[in-house]
């Protein structure tokens, strides 16, 4: 694999806007800005999601279902020890990123925020 190089971009204080590496405001709809799930989402709730990204304006993309290329991606960044739906995450974004992210592309990547039984949740 190719190793992509990759900028740090954070949200705004208010959150209404993306700052870029260069410390640029980025409106959510600009053209580089894709929003980005990486789990597997049933049918109707991806439907949904995206009928309400697409009436903002927003790009959107969904990695898809786990698999073992997706498990494969994770041991590039986990140890093996946490729970299958962070190892599921993490490796469905670092495959993402290896090769669906564009090189100008601001990726936002939502994640679960909360506590859980393996070691990343707690």
């Amino acid at each position: 694999m190719k190793q992509k190089e990759i900028k740090l971009a954070r949200f705004s204080d208010d959150f209404k806007n993306i700052i870029d590496s260069s410390n640029n405001k980025v409106a959510f709809d600009d053209p580089r800005v894709v929003f980005v799930f990486p789990c597997g989402i049933n049918n109707v709730t991806s439907r949904l999601i995206g009928k309400s990204f697409e009436k903002q304006g927003w790009k959107f993309r969904f990695t898809g279902e786990a698999s073992s290329k997706t498990l494969t991606y994770a041991k590039n960044l986990c140890s093996g020890r946490e729970c299958l739906s962070c190892l599921n995450i993490t490796g469905e974004t670092y495959k993402d990123i290896m090769e669906n992210r564009l090189d100008d592309e601001i990726s936002v990547y939502y994640n679960f925020d909360l506590p859980g039984p393996c070691q990343s949740g707690a």
